[in-house]
């Protein structure tokens, strides 16, 4: 008796024993494949965020002055079902586009933006980013659309001449200012620089302006060396870069247009240098894509602000005054 009952108990513990195994088996597989599950999951979330094309984050700033996120898709719809359009501006232009002293985008260019758009009752914002992202070049190299415009990120850049360069890629707005030439600038006190001989010089230019080493080129009628060597073409991000550049005798001349040495030249760091030569095909004007229905809607708004006077109260406004000068068109 005690040898069954010793039997059985050792029959009894070991069916106990199979069981607790399958069921502890039984948790490790479900475990496996819950982590498998996970594991392949987050594969294929990696692989979409991969295949994503590169946005921008970018801070959108409302005529109210309130600041929100956008996730970087021009195309988005407002919570009372309209269209809203974004623009790009910058904000190294003078008086059409600075930074405040509460940080905020201001200028004529905002103001007209504002005008425009209530003119054809369009929701519009502005988006505040670098311009390379509207318009693109690199020294000695082809100039190319930007990122920003190209994909996307906003609807139309404002400010930006229409040149030949960038007729092959993108459309423009009626010009609402006058057409600005571009010259050479050279040390105050240089007296060697010949702008009709330019053989073998550094010339400076302004990153994505008009007044690029293409323009120069282009009067090779009339310079002689207009076709300079990328080794001695230097691009700078901005009109005090410029300036530097051309003082120090780090480039024997720079080439911009006359807003951006107005200062330069009053203080008689830099001087003109020869004539005026043309760049653009026309003034200042908005940017959009080839495809994008922008500037139809623009020009509309901005034959009615030009018909009712307002863009003459605010080409008149010395709202900006401190900034700089407003050269609107005149027709």
């Amino acid at each position: 008796m005690n040898g069954t009952e010793s039997a059985t108990g050792s029959t009894v513990n070991l069916a106990r024993g199979s069981n607790g195994g399958q069921v502890n088996s039984r948790l490790l597989l479900i475990l496996v494949a819950a982590f498998g599950v996970v594991a392949i999951i987050g594969f294929i979330m990696a692989a979409v965020a991969l295949g994503r094309p590169t946005g921008t984050s970018v801070t959108v700033q409302a005529a109210g002055g309130g600041a929100s996120r956008d996730d970087g898709s021009a195309a988005k719809v407002s919570q009372n079902g309209k269209r809203i359009w974004s623009i790009a501006n910058g904000h190294n232009y003078g008086a059409y586009e600075y930074i405040d002293s509460e940080g905020y985008l201001k200028g004529f260019s905002y103001d007209l933006l504002q005008a425009v758009c209530k003119a054809v009752d369009m929701d519009c914002r502005t988006i505040w980013d670098k311009y390379t992202n509207c318009w693109d070049s690199e020294p000695g190299e082809h100039s190319m659309g930007g990122q920003g415009l190209l994909d996307g990120w906003y609807d139309a850049c404002m400010n930006w001449s229409p040149t030949v360069g960038r007729t092959h890629v993108f459309s423009f707005s009626q010009s609402y200012r006058k057409l600005i030439p571009a010259q050479f600038y050279v040390k105050f006190d240089d007296t060697m620089f010949d702008p009709t001989n330019i053989t073998g010089k550094k010339i400076g230019f302004l990153d994505s302006y008009s007044s690029d080493e293409k323009c120069v080129a282009r009067q090779n009628d009339k310079i002689i060396g207009a076709y300079i060597q990328p080794d001695n073409v230097v691009h700078v991000n901005g009109p005090g870069e410029l300036i530097d550049k051309i003082v120090r005798g780090e480039v024997t001349a720079g080439f911009s247009g006359e807003e951006n040495m107005k200062q330069a030249i009053t203080e008689k760091k830099v001087k003109k240098s020869g004539g005026d030569i043309l760049c653009k095909l026309g003034g200042n004007a908005v940017m959009a894509r080839k495809d994008s229905p922008f500037l139809a809607l623009w020009d509309e708004g901005f034959r009615k602000i030009k018909a009712n006077g307002i863009f003459q109260k605010l080409c008149d406004s010395a709202a900006h005054s401190d900034e700089g000068t407003i050269d609107c068109v005149t027709s």
